[in-house]
């Protein structure tokens, strides 16, 4: 889903919106940007930070006093006035029951308050009572051009902590690089990025396997299919030396036939 079903389903009455990404940190910015632009006030809950502003949102001098799911929910449950509250990992917590039927309460009452919950989490799985009161939502990946974006963010980055060194690239191997971090949320691109760069201030063909390989990683796609890792040139393999000389001695003999057939001797 790109984000401008996001959008859409922020725009509407759903109540709960629970969005999937493994990159938090971003989801989290993007919420904080288009709140702000709705001129609605934000609250960020995690288990480790309790209830804080996100944006717009109002400082709580006993953040610490919410920590606990089941508090923070009464709190929410409280509130009143247009806000929204972004619940980051409550994922462990959907399965006590009290949690459950806060959240339903709260579900049933954000129309009238015009709130809304939205859980982030790289994964999230509603029980029953809470589906119809419900959408489901995952973050857009970056396009090429924001790869792009982010690869020479990151190549500024190295530059200016050794001398302003140029990176060492070429067009062709950046914009393979650029495919292979095709796919992959914004934190995991930066991170590749970041590796491919970072040993040795260059970009070559010989990054290019680990990326793929650390994306495999990242995308659970190993045990699914096995990909050989391998920057040897076809030329190299073992034997083909072999198969090139047995060719090139059959070649005459290959083209002496064919004139014969064509009467060209």
């Amino acid at each position: 889903m790109n984000n401008n079903d996001l959008i859409l389903i922020l725009d509407s009455h759903v109540p709960i919106i629970a969005l999937e990404t493994y990159d938090e940190p971003m989801a989290v910015q993007w919420l904080s940007s288009y709140l702000r632009k709705k001129d609605m006030p934000a609250t960020r809950w995690s288990v480790t930070d309790g209830l804080g502003p996100l944006g717009m949102g109002v400082e709580l001098h006993n953040a610490k006093d919410y920590v606990e799911a089941e508090a923070a929910l009464a709190y929410i449950k409280k509130a009143y006035g247009k806000q929204a509250f972004v619940l980051c990992d409550i994922h462990p917590f959907l399965d006590e029951p009290k949690v459950v039927r806060m959240l339903k309460d709260i579900a049933l009452t954000a129309r009238a308050k015009e709130q809304k919950v939205i859980l982030v989490s790289h994964e999230l799985t509603l029980p029953p009572e809470l589906k119809r009161f419900s959408s489901r939502v995952g973050l857009s990946m970056p396009n090429d051009e924001e790869i792009l974006s982010i690869v020479r963010d990151e190549a500024r980055a190295w530059a200016n902590k050794n001398k302003h060194e140029r990176i060492k690239t070429d067009n062709a191997t950046l914009q393979k690089l650029v495919n292979n971090l095709q796919g992959l949320p914004h934190l995991d691109v930066r991170r590749l990025a970041h590796g491919a760069i970072a040993d040795d201030g260059a970009i070559t063909e010989s990054d290019l396997p680990n990326v793929s390989k650390a994306k495999f990683e990242l995308m659970d796609m190993e045990g699914i299919l096995h990909y050989e890792f391998s920057t040897e040139h076809f030329g190299n393999v073992a034997g083909l030396f072999q198969l090139k000389k047995w060719l090139n001695d059959r070649k005459a003999i290959v083209l002496n036939d064919s004139k014969k057939q064509s009467g060209l001797d």
